[in-house]
């Protein structure tokens, strides 16, 4: 599937955008495909509906909620702004190339995780961090993403080397065997010795009874993130 729409989601408390965005434009640039950075604003007003009772006490935190919205949205959008013009990215088509790599903002309200679903299906590939720290089981967002958009996701380390070009040399996990569900760390360690940019691999469940239990090398990937980017595909 040809990549032409690559989305970056984030939302207020979400870590600094500027990592993904260094990696969906690594990724564009190569490709001829086009970035959305999608910024979610909290649904104050569900927010707030949630709160057991109503009156002043809810009303206050929509209002307070809504103030930190906009607050995290202005920030978010100047941080992105200074981003496009230190690397130089359009903001919107130019010339009427179809392949041209531009950036555009948008802003969505909602819950990050179902949002990120919606506008995903409606992409071809979806920029997140990896969950730091993935304190029990997966994060929402990602696996919202993973599991319920059908798109792959390509995954940004906190630590990767500067102006590094995931696609420079990619390794490729295939293996769906018992044996190689017990091979998370001999995986990464094959990966870094081959000098990878990228690790392109299927995200794998045991069952979802009680919410995302991880296969055994995507739960160790994700609980043990290398210096480069993964892409993972269910």
């Amino acid at each position: 599937m040809p990549v032409r729409t690559i989305l970056v989601p984030s939302w207020p408390g979400c870590d600094e955008p500027d990592r993904r965005l260094d990696a969906a434009l690594a990724v564009a640039r190569r490709v001829g495909a086009h970035i959305e950075v999608l910024f979610v604003r909290v649904d104050s007003a569900l927010l707030a509906a949630a709160l057991p009772g109503a009156g002043a006490v809810a009303e206050g935190l929509a209002e307070r909620v809504e103030r930190d919205n906009q607050w995290a949205a202005r920030d978010a959008r100047s941080r992105f702004e200074a981003w496009r013009e230190r690397h130089r990215v359009p903001g919107e088509l130019e010339d009427g190339m179809a392949r041209s790599t531009f950036a555009r903002w948008s802003e969505r309200v909602g819950l990050p995780a179902q949002v990120v679903v919606h506008k995903g299906r409606l992409s071809d590939l979806v920029v997140l961090d990896f969950p730091e720290p993935l304190a029990s089981g997966l994060d929402r967002v990602l696996d919202a993403a993973l599991f319920e958009t059908e798109r792959p996701v390509l995954l940004v380390p906190p630590v990767q080397a500067a102006d590094d070009d995931p696609l420079r040399s990619v390794t490729i996990a295939w293996n769906g065997s018992l044996e190689a569900t017990r091979a998370g760390a001999a995986l990464l360690r094959a990966a870094r010795d081959q000098g990878a940019s990228l690790l392109v691999m299927g995200a794998f469940t045991h069952g979802r009874t009680a919410g995302v239990v991880l296969g055994g090398v995507t739960g160790h990937v994700l609980r043990d993130p290398p210096s480069f980017p993964v892409l993972m595909a269910h």
